[in-house]
């Protein structure tokens, strides 16, 4: 079980009623479970209820997502990709050909 010092260290508090809270994952634009106010993960600041992601188009502002994830979610999504390609290079030199039609790759 956390302690709360363990917490604090690892939490905002939220700008409006000083409730710890924690980001596992996802954007910087939190909600607070306590008091349902808006606020900026990142920096802090507590944010307009009518439109919560118009801080993070403001120029100089927040990014609405950390840019360590973003690259994370772009490599997960990137190598698949070139893992189909490259297994479909494989099976051309096995004798394979693509579906005149659809381009579907079949091996022969």
């Amino acid at each position: 079980m956390l302690s709360e010092r363990e917490i604090r260290r690892d939490s905002k508090l939220c700008p409006y009623c000083d409730m710890a809270i924690s980001r596992t994952e996802g954007c910087n634009k939190m909600k607070c479970g306590n008091c349902g106010e808006y606020f900026c993960y990142r920096c802090n600041k507590p944010l307009d209820a009518s439109d919560p992601y118009g801080h993070f188009r403001d120029e100089g502002s927040c990014e609405l997502f950390p840019r360590e994830m973003v690259e994370n979610w772009q490599q997960a999504h990137i190598n698949p990709r070139q893992e189909i390609q490259q297994i479909h290079a494989e099976l051309f030199h096995l004798g394979g050909s693509a579906c005149p039609s659809c381009r579907q790759f079949n091996v022969k």
